[in-house]
């Protein structure tokens, strides 16, 4: 049933030279001498740091034990009583009765505050100090030297209770300050009435730690049981199954292997091609099921060394050709969702740049129309290179629209001499008459000009290959003019720079 009545009983707590006593507790009793009166108090509660307590009492009809005329306290330090008032006359809505006891605090008790320092990146913070001060109302006092981080980003400030200046509050108002080489990297909120042993991490820039990320548990998990293997080189065949075996170790899913594997396979390859790129910014975008497609084959391929490069490539293709918007938006859910570390944020910008080296490669791969020879290599016939080069591969993998709007972009472009442009231009005319045969296309840069009524130098048409290909000018212009409304979107949206309709 209900309570009918409910009151306080409230005061403080002092030891024997009057001083606030925090941490004792209080026992509220009827004084009357029967035995359920004594095994039933009418409730208790620790003192606060300024020595005051609050007990809350309901006087329950089915408890009869509740309902009294007169209250007394008991306080206990340690389980071992220190002091018992006399009996009050109960005051609704509030009785209070303070207790002066014969404890005597002595040595000032010793007090602890403890925790770990993290960067705002979640990592733990190695070769800074940590000080402890009692905040005033317009003044701090330290409360002990310096105490220095542990490796693992631990510390501990052991400190006594403040003196007697301050001793009508009984316990510190915390204030932790983080210093590295005499410099204050944080300082913390104040932390009134602290505790006597007190938790409290420190995050600088006020970062709250989520804990570690899903790729560094996961790492964790996996990295013991590797040995002296490397990530790259796990198996999953008839004749050797690591996939498996981790499995059952780590109770991961062979897909999530799988995932985890490719990562550290990518980031091995960039570093081969000279775009290193860290496995955890792979597990970003792979873990998002970006790339699905090609992460549900990554095992079957893993049986497979020859899949293995294709499915790189293809990976790599895709995620490079990502808007970076997209790219962008990818990377910062990841930290945000704690899929991957919090360093990798201040990075962003870096991986972008990375990826669209990545892309640039990608773009002088491809053939513009038939034939074997890429953009890269009628660039090379051309005789462009470096920043040129790049700007130009830049262009090309943007285009969306003709031939005609890409060499007006690259005409237009203060950076590129208009001799670059008409080199490269005339490059891509001849490697589309000519199937992108590129040792016509260097035997036609040769020749800078041709009769319009007569066939194309002999160099142009056999060079070497005894096809007997003759061609008039007039049909290469013919072609030039059908070329200038080709589309040269990269991504095969309508026309592409494969030449594809």
């Amino acid at each position: 049933m209900s309570a009918e009545r409910t009151y306080l009983i409230t005061g403080t707590i002092t030891d024997s030279k009057g001083i606030p006593l925090p941490d004792a507790l209080v026992r509220a009793f009827s004084p009357g001498q029967g035995q359920e009166h004594q095994a039933s108090p009418l409730g208790e509660a620790f003192t606060e740091s300024a020595g005051r307590y609050r007990i809350n009492v309901d006087e329950d009809s089915l408890q009869p034990h509740a309902h009294v005329a007169t209250v007394i306290i008991t306080v206990l330090i340690d389980e071992t009583v220190v002091g018992t008032s006399k009996p009050s006359r109960k005051q609704a809505p509030e009785t209070v009765i303070s207790l002066k006891t014969g404890f005597q605090s002595g040595t000032p008790a010793t007090r602890k505050v403890s925790g770990t320092v993290r960067d705002q990146f979640g990592q733990t913070m190695k070769d800074v100090t940590v000080q402890a001060f009692d905040r005033g109302l317009r003044t701090e006092e330290s409360l002990g030297p310096e105490e220095s981080v542990c490796q693992d980003g631990r510390y501990e400030i052991s400190y006594s209770e403040p003196d007697s200046k301050a001793a009508y509050k009984g316990s510190a108002n915390l204030v932790l300050v983080v210093a590295k080489a005499g410099t204050v990297l944080f300082r913390s909120p104040v932390h009134y009435n602290a505790p006597a042993d007190f938790e409290v991490d420190l995050n600088l820039q006020g970062a709250v730690y989520s804990g570690p990320s899903e790729w560094e548990v996961q790492t964790g998990a996996i990295t013991p049981l590797l040995g002296t293997l490397n990530p790259i080189d796990l198996r999953e065949d008839k004749q050797i199954q690591d996939v498996s075996f981790l499995v059952g170790e780590t109770g991961y899913t062979a897909s999530e292997i799988g995932t985890w594997v490719a990562s550290w396979r990518l980031a091995d390859r960039t570093q081969r091609d000279g775009t290193p790129l860290p496995a955890e910014a792979f597990f970003a975008f792979l873990r998002q099921s970006e790339t699905s497609f090609l992460r549900e084959s990554l095992l079957a391929d893993a049986q497979h060394p020859e899949r293995i490069i294709l499915i790189e490539d293809a990976l790599l293709r895709t995620l490079s050709s990502l808007d970076d918007h997209r790219k962008r938006g990818l990377l910062v859910k990841a930290v945000d969702d704690n899929l991957v570390p919090a360093n990798l944020r201040p990075r962003i910008d870096e991986l972008l740049g990375q990826f669209a080296r990545i892309k640039l490669k990608y773009t002088a791969d491809i053939s513009m129309g038939g034939g074997k020879g890429t953009i890269g290599r009628l660039l090379d016939v051309a005789g462009v290179f470096g920043d040129q080069r790049n700007t130009i591969l830049t262009a090309m993998s943007k285009c969306t629209g003709s031939l005609a709007e890409l060499w007006m972009r690259l005409d237009a472009d203060p950076s590129l001499p208009d001799t670059t442009v008409k080199k490269v231009r005339t490059a891509v005319e001849i490697g589309t008459l000519t199937r992108n045969h590129v040792p016509l296309v260097a035997a036609g840069r040769r020749h800078r000009q041709w009769p319009t009524d007569q066939t194309l130098p002999g160099p142009v048409l056999q060079s070497g290959l005894g096809c007997g290909v003759r061609a008039t000018a007039s049909g290469w212009h013919r072609s030039r003019r059908a070329g200038q409304h080709r589309r040269c979107n990269p991504r095969g949206e309508g026309g592409d720079l494969r030449g594809h309709p």
